[in-house]
């Protein structure tokens, strides 16, 4: 996997798995990890044409840029 969004998300899930098997861990806490490990999923399969015009978008919106 060359690129780091997907890795991370593969990181997250693992950690989301490894929690609620091992650990008692507040649904919360679990629900944040694997929507964040969603996100990350998508984010990564993007094109990077797409994903250059989502942070662009995001700037834009946010208010950081020209």
């Amino acid at each position: 996997m060359k690129n780091k969004k997907l890795m991370m998300s593969m990181v997250a899930l693992a950690l989301y798995f490894v929690l609620k098997r091992f650990i008692s861990t507040p649904d919360f806490v679990l629900g944040i990890l694997i929507g964040t490990s969603i996100c990350f999923s998508l984010i990564g399969l993007l094109s990077i044409e797409r994903y250059q015009r989502l942070k662009k978008w995001k700037r834009r919106v946010l208010g950081f840029g020209k």
